[in-house]
């Protein structure tokens, strides 16, 4: 028994009586193709029973890759860091831009990155920038450290945000995952017995993530003696750095916690004052390691693989003439990894 006839995109065109080039730009709502007749041509295709050819859309793309113009080639990274510096110390920032131009080189792209902030003080002028580069894809970096609103035209533009923040902007986003952070790094830590683990986080942080951080802990505490459930510390983020150590450090000696969690590296510091304070050795695990406290063991929240998928999803935006905001933005969620100490005793604390 013979296999069925493959419906091809001429057999749409024949049955509307359009030339075979209009089915397949409606097919991919092509803005040159009026919403009417995109609509008429998806609906016949689904009649037909038509399905793309995987290994053809591979090849048109490929062709159009190579006959793009120079701006179409390029994606543009926004960020709102003030200058290298900031970036520099930005592990957040710095992995994410490495992966998404290591990605986009692999598809023939060039990621340039654009200072929101400090070259450009509003959107008026990044949208300028952009429009005279005839850049149309563009992935929007964390905003949160200057919070500056950016408003622009996106209509004719392909948009990932690699944030939750601006909540607003209601493009399809690639995040970590904040949640399985908390919880992986809660299960490695109860692993052989349970201990006393507290979470400090900021009220930035928080709100602009969704408090997917104390509801990971919340959920892993769950798990847990009700004795060993510690109230999450949630301090202010415009606190000074030595005050929220000595606070943050009072905390965890008054609940004479183990394990110190944080997606703030820099209060490791607190652990340090903690023993100082009472004599308890109290180990710091960070929940967004950095090359410093990744050695002490925590969880690796990935931020290069968030840049390549940015990419990915950016790059089939672009190739479908997928522009402006999304009518059901997605949210994709990058799973962590828990990375193991460097060694058995380490400075920050053995006791887990």
């Amino acid at each position: 028994m013979g296999s069925k006839r493959r419906v091809v995109m001429k057999d749409i065109a024949v049955k509307l009586g359009l030339h075979q080039s209009t089915v397949s730009l409606a097919l991919r709502n092509h803005p040159r193709i009026p919403a009417e007749t995109c609509e008429k041509v998806q609906c016949t295709a689904r009649e037909l029973g038509y399905v793309p050819d995987p290994m053809l859309s591979s090849l048109i793309a490929y062709r159009k890759e190579i006959g793009r113009t120079y701006g179409a080639n390029v994606i543009a990274f926004v960020i709102n860091l003030n200058d290298k510096s900031e970036y520099e110390a930005s592990h957040v920032h710095r992995r994410q831009v490495e992966g998404a131009r290591l990605r986009a080189a692999e598809l023939g792209y060039k990621l340039e990155v654009f200072w929101f902030g400090r070259d450009y003080r509003d959107g008026a002028s990044l949208e300028k920038v952009i429009r005279a580069r005839g850049i149309r894809g563009v992935i929007l970096g964390s905003l949160r450290k200057y919070p500056l609103r950016i408003s622009m035209d996106w209509s004719s533009l392909s948009v990932v945000k690699i944030d939750l923040y601006p909540s607003e902007l209601a493009f399809d986003t690639v995040v970590p995952n904040q949640l399985e952070s908390i919880r992986l790094a809660m299960q490695h830590l109860n692993n052989d017995e349970p201990v006393r683990i507290g979470l400090a986080v900021s009220d930035r942080d928080e709100q602009q993530n969704r408090h997917l951080f104390t509801a990971g802990y919340y959920l892993g505490s769950m798990e847990m003696p009700a004795d060993l459930a510690i109230p999450v510390y949630i301090f202010g983020s415009n606190e000074v750095p030595g005050s929220l150590v000595e606070k943050v450090a009072r905390w965890a000696s008054q609940h004479q916690l183990d394990v110190l969690m944080s997606n703030w590296n820099n209060l490791d510091a607190a652990t340090e004052r903690m023993e100082r304070l009472n004599g308890r050795r109290c180990r710091f695990v960070s929940v967004d390691a950095d090359e410093r406290t990744m050695s002490w063991g925590g969880v690796c929240q990935l931020h290069d693989v968030i840049g390549r998928v940015a990419v990915d999803q950016l790059v089939s935006k672009l190739q479908t003439f997928r522009y402006g905001f999304s009518g059901h933005p997605a949210t994709t969620m990058i799973d962590p990894v828990w990375v193991e100490s460097d060694c058995a005793d380490n400075e920050k604390g053995n006791r887990v």
